[in-house]
């Protein structure tokens, strides 16, 4: 369950996007609210977004486009200080009465997508009543602190990385493994999120003259180039064309030195289960 995703509800704030993404989610919120995000200072280091916005020209572009928008031509956007900013919105009375009957109801709470301020009232309820949280996209919408990773195992949770190529996602998942508890069989999961504006990756740099080498052999079971039709897919060229492309992703992972990772990642079912047998307790 999200308690908020990309815009401000009655429950909490949405962590602030970057870029042009953010821009777009900028003007979601102003839709579905009445009001652009207010910023403040973040809570802690490293935390927050540049917060661009649109010129009126830029306004004027977008409104030939989604005529939907030609009602804010005349108020503009906001304008925000430089540096990194966060949302001011955080949990509200609504919202932590929804977690309360959440955690009572043994459903999993997603902490993802919640403002910085949200995600920290959430963090502590859930210590409050030793309930486990669920990070299915870790650093999509609001980064992670290492100290809020800790504090998202330590209660039996589990964080999941985003889908790279294979090295950076060996990286991904080994960063998250660095927060584990001492002595705890950690499992991290995979997050695709390419539900919305995000992307499943492209050819790994560098694979023309080291390529993830077909057939390979992966479980026990043997892989040759995915086959749809008439269209044969290749990793080394195709990237992660489709979800088809999974296995070969994760052999390259080995292949690109990543065994470790992987080990990391094939225990997330079990990881995933432990957590969701601590929530129904």
């Amino acid at each position: 369950m999200f308690v908020a995703h990309w815009v401000d509800n009655a429950l909490a704030g949405a962590a602030l996007e970057g870029g042009v993404r953010g821009v777009f989610i900028n003007i979601f919120n102003r839709f579905q609210t009445g009001r652009y995000f207010e910023t403040a200072r973040c809570p802690e280091p490293g935390q927050g977004e540049e917060v661009r916005t649109l010129s009126p020209v830029e306004m004027q572009v977008l409104a030939g486009f989604y005529p939907a928008a030609a009602p804010l031509l005349d108020e503009g956007m906001p304008t925000y200080p430089p540096g990194r900013r966060c949302n001011t919105r955080g949990l509200t009375g609504l919202g932590r009465y929804a977690l309360r009957r959440l955690m009572a109801k043994h459903m999993l709470i997603e902490a993802d997508h919640l403002s910085e301020r949200a995600r920290e009232s959430v963090l502590a309820l859930a210590e409050r009543r030793g309930y486990p949280l669920l990070s299915s996209h870790t650093g999509t919408g609001g980064s992670w602190t290492p100290a809020e990773l800790r504090r998202l195992y330590s209660l039996g949770g589990i964080a999941a990385a985003r889908l790279d190529t294979a090295r950076g996602l060996a990286r991904a998942i080994r960063r998250l493994e660095r927060h584990r508890p001492a002595g705890d069989r950690l499992g991290v999961a995979l997050g695709t999120d390419v539900g919305g504006f995000s992307s499943l990756p492209g050819p790994r740099t560098g694979a023309a003259r080291d390529p993830l080498r077909y057939p390979f052999t992966s479980a026990g079971f043997r892989f040759v180039r995915q086959r749809t039709g008439g269209r044969v897919f290749d990793l080394n060229t195709d990237g992660v064309a489709h979800y088809g492309l999974l296995a070969d992703l994760l052999a390259d992972v080995r292949g690109q030195g990543g065994g470790r990772a992987l080990r990391s990642l094939f225990r997330s079912a079990d990881a995933y289960v432990r957590m969701w047998r601590r929530a129904a307790r």
